[in-house]
């Protein structure tokens, strides 16, 4: 154990109760997502820097539904069928009535274009990345987050592998 898991058993609440996969998601996503902020967002982590990516992925007709599909899957179960499927929604803490609403609508399938999906899917991983790293989830607990991490880090690993080349600079 280190030094820091150690500091966190004992002065975080919850992190105790995590189990090592959780805390290996948990971790995995945030150097998942730096990452990917990086290569594909240009150091730019936004809705808008989201939502240029995939536009330019749609006009070069780079965006295969398998790149996303169980991963959309997985959001709609999550957000629009389970039990608690509204708790669930409004825990992603989306403050934008636009985004929540063409949330809703790919979800719902109202909106279905390869590019609105993938939009709607790295809406809610942002969300994950927001929620974790400003708070969110330590106030309001992390157990139970293990498949919401594993599926994140399926689609960025998938991006990831589809579009984020190399930086500049990067490896040296």
């Amino acid at each position: 154990m280190t030094r820091v898991t150690n500091w966190l058993e004992t002065h975080a609440t919850g992190f105790r109760e995590l189990d090592q996969r959780e805390r290996d998601a948990i971790a995995d996503f945030s150097l998942l997502w730096s990452l990917f902020e990086l290569r594909i967002l240009d150091n730019r982590g936004s809705i808008t820097a989201l939502y240029g990516s995939v536009d330019e992925w749609a006009s070069q007709s780079s965006i295969d539904e398998n790149l996303y599909a169980e991963e959309l899957q997985y959001f709609r179960e999550r957000y629009l069928v389970a039990a608690h499927h509204k708790s669930n929604f409004i825990g992603l803490r989306i403050d934008n009535p636009k985004q929540v609403k063409f949330i809703q609508n790919v979800l719902s399938e109202k909106r279905s274009s390869k590019s609105d999906c993938l939009k709607a899917c790295l809406v809610i991983v942002y969300r994950y990345r927001n929620n974790l790293l400003h708070g969110e989830k330590w106030k309001h607990g992390m157990e139970g987050e293990l498949s919401n991490f594993h599926t994140a880090n399926s689609l960025l690993m998938k991006l990831l592998d589809r579009f984020g080349t190399l930086q500049r600079g990067e490896g040296h």
